[in-house]
């Protein structure tokens, strides 16, 4: 295993004309970032630009397709995803409906399985 993989919308400053797409809840404007990290603790991989609704699968395929400075996974290595990514040679995607997020488990009598 590599490192994990997880997007995040951050404040951007857009062109007017290409602000609708950007906008959040709040209207403000916002970019989906996918960022990897490794276990080593090191940015691998940033890919910014994205509009605030594009799906985390849709910038990942655009980053392992990407000309100019593609995202590579070494063979038999894997990085860790959230649901939001496809299940893919090269990334381990937890499956859907499991809970993963330590918040869930709050409030709902579930205690989360360590071991």
């Amino acid at each position: 295993m590599l490192g994990a993989i997880d997007g995040s919308c951050i404040p951007a400053l857009v062109l007017l004309e290409s602000q609708g797409q950007f906008h959040n809840k709040k209207q403000l404007c916002t970019q989906n970032v996918m960022v990897v990290v490794g276990f080593d603790m090191k940015f691998h991989y940033i890919l910014a630009s994205w509009e605030r609704s594009a799906f985390g699968s849709r910038v990942l395929y655009n980053a392992i397709d990407n000309n100019e400075c593609p995202f590579i996974i070494p063979e038999e290595k894997y990085y860790l995803t959230n649901s939001g990514y496809p299940n893919i040679v090269g990334f381990l995607t937890p499956h859907r409906g499991y809970r993963y997020h330590l918040s869930e488990y709050n409030g709902s009598g579930a205690k989360p399985i360590e071991r």
